[in-house]
C-alpha cells in the first residue's frame, strides 16, 4: 500500500522523480484554502492507500508554499 508524500522543495521533487523512472507518478497540486482541494483530500489519500507502492507514487504540493515560477502578466 502506498501513501502520499508531501513535496516541499524543487530538489525533493527532482529527487523523487528521478528515483522512480518506471513508476506512475501522481502529483496533487493543492491549496489549503481551496474548496476543490478540501473535497479531494480524503479520496486522494484513499486511492493512494489502496495502490501498490511498487507501481505508483502519490505526491502532494502546496501551491502557496511551493513556488517555481512567478506570473508577471496575464494577457487578456
Amino acid at each position: 500500500m502506498a501513501g502520499v508524500v508531501t513535496i516541499t522543495t524543487t530538489t525533493q521533487l527532482e529527487r523523487e522523480l528521478s528515483r522512480n523512472p518506471n513508476k506512475l507518478i501522481v502529483l496533487e497540486f493543492m491549496a489549503p484554502w481551496s474548496e476543490p482541494s478540501k473535497v479531494m483530500k480524503i479520496p486522494y489519500r484513499q486511492i493512494a492507500g489502496n495502490s501498490s507502492k511498487d507501481k505508483v507514487s502519490f505526491y502532494t504540493l502546496n501551491v502557496d508554499k511551493f513556488r517555481v515560477c512567478t506570473v508577471w502578466m496575464v494577457p487578456s
